[in-house]
Parts: structure tokens; C-alpha cells; sequence
């Protein structure tokens, strides 16, 4: 594993932005990811998340990616969605002052996650 991947992987991740609309920080229900030995796991807001992603050097993608349907209220229903169609465009990654950054193909910033410390 390169050295910056260890920023990356095996930590957990709250969704913090997707696609320029800024999410409630304060907020119990914010999506999350964790990234482990090629599987992803967490919450897609107030589903159950797990998959797969592919990573080489600051490339990533994920795949076969689903969770549990239960029923979500609003705004939660709104987000998870939101969530599962900005992650099928991320192209690239970075980390930069305990944030994960996930780009698009053409380089523009469509996620902003944070280190989630609890």
C-alpha cells in the first residue's frame, strides 16, 4: 500500500458536502464510509452501506455498491440519494488537513468528508 493510502483507509469518513450542498454537521444521520481491504462499509444516511472500491495511487472507484432499503424520512430519503449518485461519478481522491476530498472526472470536488472521531 502506498503511504498516502494509509491517510485513506481503515478510518471512518462523514459526509460533510456532495455536490456543493453542505450538510448539517451537527446532524446524527450524515452519511459515512470506511474503506478496508477493498470492501466499503458505513451509512448511507439511515441505511446500512457496503461494497467495494478500487484504489491505484490518487484513482478510485467503487463498485457493486448497495445497503439496506429501509424506509427513510426526509431530508434523510433525499440525501441517501444524493449519496449513491455522487459516489458512482467519484474518479480521484486526496487528503488534506483530516479532510477526504473525492473528484470527478474532471477534477472538480463533488464530496467533502471528514475524519469522524467518536
Amino acid at each position: 500500500m502506498v503511504y498516502s493510502q494509509n491517510k485513506l483507509i481503515g478510518k471512518t469518513w462523514k459526509v460533510i458536502s456532495m455536490k456543493e450542498m453542505n450538510l448539517q454537521t451537527d446532524s446524527s444521520d450524515l452519511p459515512l464510509l470506511k474503506l478496508t481491504n477493498g470492501r466499503i462499509s458505513g451509512s448511507s444516511s439511515c441505511n446500512r452501506l457496503l461494497g467495494e472500491y478500487s484504489i491505484r495511487r490518487k484513482q478510485i472507484t467503487f463498485q457493486n455498491i448497495g445497503g439496506t432499503k429501509m424506509m427513510c424520512p426526509e431530508p434523510a430519503f433525499s440525501r441517501e440519494k444524493l449519496f449513491y449518485e455522487t459516489l458512482s461519478d467519484v474518479k480521484s481522491w486526496k487528503v488534506k488537513k483530516k479532510k477526504l476530498y473525492f473528484f470527478n472526472e474532471n477534477s472538480n470536488c463533488i464530496m467533502v468528508l471528514e475524519e469522524n472521531i467518536e
